[in-house]
């Protein structure tokens, strides 16, 4: 994923890119503070594993004990169900080879990654008054929930986002959903966000004793890095996307993927199962890997019990295959794998394709927030995965006993079809494309009946 800076003067050329700390703090005066959120102290870093195997604790032995007699270390304890992860170093896995079978150590380190996802800077700073939280107040007289984020058909906060929300009906989406979310926690896995961009305050997030950064191992899942490296930025500009369509939801930012984009298995797997005891509805899943992995198969399935949705982006290598853990939609009524369209709804030259793909939402020049104070223009099926997250959570809120299973099936039931306009991906492109206001119109019907 590369940043590309629009010089006003220029063509698009990369480099790095830093917002100067009086030019970020007068862009905050509408939050009355130069910092929107006090972060919580770092922890000691831990030690990261090549390899990594799961066992259940035996009633009567201590997770240590079962890493120590398998010659590896605890990577990850889960004690409400005595999930244990033990990690192995290259060298200790030899030891563990020797203790279990071949099919339970999984290579750990680097699993995931993100998509190879195009984002272009525009060069925009965000402007003066335009702040997420304290009834979301985007601009001088522009407040979501009170029908104010449209202008008739424009929707202000992001003109340029103005078409493709109404190709998804998102204006009578949230005209039919007018608690915008409200009440629905939505956990994000990613790079992290950027907690000092004045898009947003504290009111948008959960409490900051929820967070976990599953990288550094702290409380602190702050984006690190510069523009120069490829994962950047991808966790604020998913959820700043997740906002628009649900700007009351409250997001659960959890940091499972370095700046290059790269994470590895055990720390998905504890980030999933964090996110369904911290009480998500949602999980946000824009990663993938092409290895299929039971640790992380256990944890969707954790999420699964606890009526946890995993929406997951496809992929964009335009192959016909899902990455995991999209591809789980196979065989986990939870999980939701998207892929992307263009706004004339023509399957994205990347997006990835297959007959178990759950459907497509917009995920061509996307604009969305990035760090430093700037907004950006995304492209891939991990901005598309975040507008599928943000209507279900619009579903979900709007009738709060809605099963999470028959969310899925008014999602699938509700999308516009698009097959005829690609009968070379003929029932390889889901159900179709998202339409957030039919879904909510279905969800209404259900709630009156």
């Amino acid at each position: 994923m590369l940043l590309q800076v629009r010089n006003n003067r220029g063509p698009l050329m990369p480099r790095l890119f830093h917002v100067p700390a009086i030019a970020t703090c007068l862009l905050t005066l509408a939050l009355s503070a130069c910092s929107v959120h006090t972060l919580p102290a770092s922890a000691v870093q831990q030690e990261r594993f090549e390899y990594i195997t799961q066992k259940t604790v035996p009633a009567g032995q201590t997770p240590e004990q079962v890493a120590q007699q398998l010659g590896g270390k605890v990577s990850f304890w889960h004690e409400k169900t005595r999930t244990l992860l033990v990690g192995f170093s290259a060298q200790s896995a030899k030891v563990g080879i020797s203790k279990l079978s071949g099919s339970d150590l999984e290579e750990n380190q680097d699993a995931f990654e993100i998509p190879e996802d195009p984002v272009t800077m525009n060069g925009h700073v965000w402007g003066l008054g335009h702040v997420w939280g304290l009834g979301h107040v985007w601009g001088l007289g522009h407040v979501w929930g009170l029908g104010s984020s449209w202008s008739d058909q424009t929707y202000t906060p992001f003109p340029e986002n103005s078409a493709v929300w109404s190709t998804l009906q998102l204006q009578r989406g949230q005209s039919i959903a007018t608690n915008l979310g409200e009440g629905i926690t939505v956990a994000v896995l990613d790079t992290g966000v950027d907690f000092q961009h004045p898009a947003w305050d504290s009111n948008a997030f959960t409490p900051s004793n929820t967070f976990k950064d599953f990288v550094g191992h702290d409380l602190n899942p702050q984006e690190e890095g510069t523009f120069d490296q490829p994962g950047y930025g991808h966790g604020t500009g998913v959820a700043g996307i997740m906002l628009q369509m649900a700007p009351k939801t409250k997001i659960l930012p959890l940091r499972v993927l370095n700046a290059e984009g790269q994470g590895d298995i055990n720390t998905v797997a504890a980030a999933i199962y964090h996110a369904v005891d911290q009480g998500a509805r949602i999980i946000n899943l824009s990663l993938g890997t092409n290895k299929k992995s039971s640790i992380l198969e256990s944890a969707i399935q954790y999420a699964e019990i606890h009526k946890a949705l995993i929406v997951a982006s496809a992929g964009n290598n335009n192959v016909q295959k899902l990455l995991y853990p999209s591809a789980y939609s196979e065989n986990h009524k939870n999980v939701v794998s998207v892929g992307s369209v263009s706004n004339t709804l023509l399957k994205s030259s990347f997006s990835n394709y297959h007959q178990k793909l759950t459907l497509t939402s917009i995920g061509e020049d996307i604009s969305t927030i990035v760090p430093e104070g700037y907004t950006a223009q995304a492209s891939g099926t991990s901005f598309a995965a975040p507008q599928v997250s943000g209507a279900l959570a619009l579903a979900l809120a709007l009738n709060p006993g809605l099963d999470g299973e028959k969310a899925i099936k008014f999602l699938e039931d509700s999308t516009t079809n698009n097959q005829f306009l690609n009968p070379v991906f003929n029932k390889m492109l889901g159900s179709g494309v998202l339409n957030v206001g039919q879904l909510l119109q279905f969800t209404q019907t259900q709630n009156n009946n």
